[in-house]
């Protein structure tokens, strides 16, 4: 039987790449997403032979939903081997954002990806060696001006996966954190940064390749992208 990745946010962008990758390397893969149509064509597309690719599409911001759907889906019955948290949305503000907006982004980027870790835990204690990667970003390292929630919601995310390293590594559940640059997807068309000079998604997927071909002896805790020809701050201005 092939192991199985479990990829949030793999409708499009860095979670379509990183699901293309693993399935590419004989992952079954179940796929979620929040809209149905784009995601049922992105799992068509994934598909191959001798690889499975369920979409599920659920929000993952409904704690209800997300355990329902997950409860009835029969790909769950099994362990999971690698989890991929790559859902995520940007927004520009700082003290300008308003209380809903700010709830929205907690919501999305870090509350999401506590619903899924509490469902799939066992899930994956009991794969025997799995890994957690969880997408963070460069703002999750420094703040920048004019982007205050969404840094805040991508800190969340680095704390939230350094307490979860240390709580599962016992249990054979590895989490990395990763931390990109600006990538070159949709959530990005605000950058002012020319596209060429972005990250390719690709080489997001290419990295969690290598997070997952380490001997056992060996586990990436945390690891940053940086775009090679510009400084880090294009999102921001």
């Amino acid at each position: 039987m092939n192991k199985l990745a479990v990829v949030t946010g793999g409708s499009r962008g860095i979670g379509y790449a990183i699901a293309r990758a693993l399935a590419c390397d004989g992952y079954d893969i179940l796929l979620i997403a929040r809209t149905p149509d784009p995601l049922r064509a992105a799992a068509a597309s994934l598909a191959r032979e001798g690889i499975t690719v369920v979409p599920l599409a659920v929000d993952l911001t409904d704690n209800d939903a997300v355990c329902a759907a997950f409860t009835s889906c029969e790909l769950l019955r099994r362990p999971v081997d690698v989890l991929v948290n790559a859902a995520g949305v940007f927004m520009y503000g700082t003290t300008g954002l308003s209380s809903q907006d700010m709830s929205a982004l907690f919501r999305a980027n870090i509350i999401s990806i506590h619903h899924v870790c509490s469902l799939l835990r066992e899930h994956l204690i009991r794969a025997g060696r799995s890994h957690m990667i969880n997408l963070s970003s460069v703002a999750g390292l420094q703040g920048f001006p004019h982007t205050g929630g969404y840094c805040a919601t991508k800190h969340a995310i680095a704390g939230y996966s350094q307490s979860l390293a240390e709580e599962l590594r016992h249990d054979n559940v590895f989490v990395t954190t990763l931390y990109p640059d600006v990538v070159d997807t949709d959530m990005s068309a605000a950058a002012d940064m020319d596209n060429a000079l972005m990250i390719p998604t690709s080489d997001v997927a290419k990295t969690v390749q290598f997070i997952l071909s380490l001997s056992e002896n060996t586990y990436i805790g945390e690891m940053a992208l940086r775009c090679a020809g510009v400084s880090s701050d294009a999102l921001s201005r």
